[in-house]
């Protein structure tokens, strides 16, 4: 668990769109990141 101040690893993910995604990518144009996940209900 990661607490506060914390890096967290580095991780990709594919979007709905199915494009790839980092998290090293999302802190490249913005400083915070908010990671939302949502369970596929499909």
């Amino acid at each position: 668990m990661l607490g506060a101040a914390d890096k967290a690893s580095d991780f990709t993910l594919h979007t709905v769109d199915d494009v790839p995604i980092s998290l090293s990518d999302m802190f490249q144009t913005s400083r915070s990141t908010l990671l939302v996940f949502l369970r596929h209900l499909g």
